[in-house]
């Protein structure tokens, strides 16, 4: 026992004196967060959309106002189409709306009249800001089509028949919706930073102890394992120890990530119990995967390389990057080859749901299916190589 904590502790003293490998467990998964975290929450929720006045008048000015009063919109103003549609196409604003000149003077008259939206169709996040620009534009549409049939039934001026539409739909009730959740709910827990925390988590500890499997391999290149072994020291004990580093590395990575995020980002994670299976489980497969790249690749530069893209594939097949309901069901169960999905699947259950270990223990029981297999594969090469020498 001695000889394995002596080998994990050197080899932990070695990856610290790399100073990338603490940029990477330390720096870059808060990085990650904060960028991840404020794209989601940077409105607050709410869509933020440019509004171009071409016509000016009292009418296209209620519709600016009206806009600005929808609870899931941010308006800004402009004076240049150019500017609405580069700001658009930079993701400054999610979408443009463009009012056109004699948009009040059609009202009046009650001739149709088209309101222009500017949209970049390439992304997926003004789907809603179009909805809710839609509403509010069919709300102004109600308006003026009441308007316009009690003008013409009535015999009133067009401005007065529009005064009597708009007291009358402000005295209706509006219609409430009531959004009943059936089983696994959405990703809104409060901060923005829970799922990027969540997920960060699961993917930085995958890569980076897979990263520091090139430690390994810069030991048996120096031949560190065949010099232990001249000792009084079992190959158990050096694979042991070898093991027992990336543990460490591993459990490391996933605290630290856990404590930034409740207290940096407030991120609730949910049960304690719960959350210490989540990662200790998934500590010991990126563990076995570590320990499997160190004993099998042949240079530190191939270990990286080759494993840290592997590795961000398989997050992102995984739902280490975006959640796997967005996306279609053959992709979601195919990302549940990885080990990723399964962690995935029990952070949301403990973050959002609230479930305790009971309540996953699906999920953890794939975790360890996932952690004994892996360790009991990197064990055998790594013994053959050291012995080997």
């Amino acid at each position: 026992m001695s000889a394995t904590i002596t080998i994990a502790t050197t080899e932990l003293r070695r990856v610290g004196r790399d100073r990338s490998n603490l940029f990477f467990i330390v720096a870059l998964p808060v990085l990650v967060i904060v960028v991840i975290g404020a794209t989601i929450g940077a409105t607050g929720g709410r869509s933020e959309i440019g509004v171009l006045d071409l016509d000016g008048s009292a009418r296209s000015a209620e519709l600016v106002d009206a806009l600005g009063a929808n609870a899931s919109l941010e308006v800004t103003a402009y004076d240049d189409a150019d500017e609405l549609a580069v700001d658009v196409r930079l993701d400054r604003v999610r979408a443009g709306v463009v009012i056109p000149a004699g948009y009040g003077d059609a009202l009046a008259t009650g001739t149709p009249v088209a309101v222009d939206m500017v949209v970049d169709p390439s992304r997926g996040t003004t789907a809603a800001a179009r909805a809710a620009v839609a509403g509010v534009v069919d709300g102004e549409s109600a308006v003026v089509a009441a308007a316009t049939f009690t003008a013409e039934r009535a015999g009133l001026e067009p401005d007065a028949a529009r005064d009597r539409a708009e007291a009358a739909a402000a005295s209706v009730a509006p219609v409430a919706v009531v959004a009943e959740e059936v089983g696994r709910g959405g990703i809104d827990a409060g901060s923005p930073f829970t799922y990027p925390a969540a997920a960060n988590l699961v993917l930085f500890t995958f890569i980076n102890t897979l990263a520091v499997g090139a430690v390994l391999v810069e030991s048996r290149r120096l031949g560190v394992a065949r010099r232990i072994l001249a000792g009084p020291v079992t190959p158990t004990a050096v694979v042991a120890g070898f093991g027992v580093s990336r543990f460490l590395v591993a459990l490391v990575q996933g605290a630290l990530v856990i404590a930034l995020g409740a207290w940096v980002f407030d991120v609730a994670w949910g049960d304690p119990l719960a959350a210490t299976a989540l990662v200790v489980l998934f500590a010991l497969v990126a563990t076995g995967v570590g320990v499997l790249v160190g004993a099998l690749a042949r240079s530190a530069e191939q270990a990286q390389s080759v494993g840290i893209p592997v590795a961000i594939g398989l997050g992102m097949l995984g739902g280490a990057m975006w959640p796997l309901q967005f996306v279609p069901d053959w992709l979601r169960q195919l990302g549940h080859v990885t080990p990723h999905a399964w962690a995935m699947d029990g952070w949301v259950a403990v973050i959002f749901d609230g479930a305790g270990v009971a309540d996953i223990a699906t999920e953890l029981a794939v975790l360890a299916g996932f952690a004994a297999v892996l360790l009991g594969v990197s064990a055998v090469a790594l013994r053959r190589v050291v012995t080997r020498g």
